[in-house]
């Protein structure tokens, strides 16, 4: 678990592996798609892409690991 959210927060900050990238930007864009929110696979790979270069998808991470450790204690 340790070495998958490693990989996960690399490619959030714009680094890592090209093929984690890669499988990413597809899942999260197929989630989009089957999740209604946007037309089709194509923009929901777009929009995830977008999502990660802006930095806001690292910046999500990172509330939501706040907001975890703050339940957690």
């Amino acid at each position: 678990a340790d070495e998958s959210a490693a990989k996960i927060t690399a490619v959030l900050a714009g680094d890592g592996a090209k093929a984690v990238r890669g499988a990413v930007i597809w899942n999260a864009g197929m989630m989009l798609w089957l999740a209604g929110m946007v037309e089709n696979w194509e923009k929901g790979r777009g929009l995830a892409e977008q999502t990660i270069r802006s930095g806001a998808a690292r910046a999500l991470l990172e509330r939501w690991r706040t907001w975890s450790r703050g339940k957690g204690s």
